[in-house]
């Protein structure tokens, strides 16, 4: 399981729907040392992570590919 710790910075009231809106920052996060990769990426589908699409759908997490880092002008390869 990876972990967060947040501290909350703003939070605002959307008038239209009654809700409040959170701006948190991450000041804290634990993940087990085997889903880091030797190169110090964490490979999130080790954590059975699962995504949220509105408020009612759910997906799982699987890793299509690496790629380079995006650079204007340049191609992009895969890694790994």
């Amino acid at each position: 399981m990876i972990k967060a710790g947040l501290k909350l910075i703003e939070e605002h009231t959307i008038e239209s729907n009654n809700t409040i809106f959170l701006v948190g920052e991450i000041i804290e996060t634990i993940v087990p040392k085997n889903f880091v990769l030797s190169d110090g990426m964490i490979d999130i589908s080790l954590a059975g992570t699962i995504t949220a699409s509105g408020l009612d759908t759910y997906y799982t997490t699987q890793k299509i590919a690496r790629l380079s880092f995006a650079i204007p002008g340049e191609e992009l390869y895969k890694i790994g």
